[in-house]
């Protein structure tokens, strides 16, 4: 140990010069001989310039496989949007109760563009609280609850939560059915229904009556 703290003195040993404009230089001592085992300085700098190398080859990879999977993950969200805006049902993806994007069904079903509904949370849509911690919280759970559109008039709907993975991270995804149709018929259905009953219990019914013998005036003899 002394004489590797020994050989470290020596190597040390350097004589400053100080010049007249105040600069000071290092001089190395020539009185100390380097040690024939020490590297030769150009192999020194190769050694640094490959490691260098070797460094920026792989920062350069790094960068490579993000935009790789970056890309990756736009077509796999361009591919997801094309078949969600091929869907006749509502779709939504959210993160939460955040909604994250919109298919074009849903928009047109708001009245809002989707752009606009994006960052949105879905009570501003659906305005039932008990029916949304209901979808929240029982996914593939059919909900129904009313839709608020733009014109702030509501619409009957109906819910179904799944959990999904979009763009690498787990989301959720709402599937929205429009029952105002089907409302409108059973409504209508019912209508009828119970206006024909009535039409039918105030018409006056036609007397019956069975035939007894004697009524007909025949003579049975």
């Amino acid at each position: 140990m002394e004489g590797w703290r020994r050989a470290a003195v020596d190597a040390c040993d350097l004589q400053p010069s100080l010049h007249s404009d105040g600069a000071v230089s290092i001089i190395p001592d020539a009185a100390i001989e380097v040690s024939q085992s020490a590297l030769p300085a150009g192999w020194l700098a190769v050694g640094v310039a490959i490691a260098s190398l070797g460094i920026l080859g792989l920062a350069l990879a790094g960068v490579v496989l993000d935009i790789r999977d970056h890309r990756r993950s736009e077509l796999e969200t361009n591919r997801m949007r094309d078949l969600a805006d091929a869907s006749v049902e509502g779709l939504l993806v959210c993160d939460g109760d955040v909604i994250v994007s919109v298919n074009t069904s849903f928009s047109i079903l708001t009245g809002l563009s989707t752009a606009d509904l994006a960052d949105r949370t879905l009570e501003s849509c659906f305005p039932d609280q008990l029916a949304l911690a209901t979808l929240l919280s029982q996914p593939n759970r059919a909900v129904e609850t009313d839709l608020r559109q733009l014109d702030g008039s509501l619409t009957p709907v109906e819910l179904i939560l799944r959990p999904i993975v979009f763009a690498g991270r787990p989301h959720q995804v709402v599937a929205v059915r429009d029952l105002k149709a089907r409302k409108d018929a059973e409504e209508h259905i019912y209508f009828l229904a119970h206006h024909d009953g009535a039409h039918r219990a105030s018409q006056p019914q036609p007397f019956q009556h069975a035939d007894r013998p004697g009524d007909r005036g025949d003579d049975p003899g």
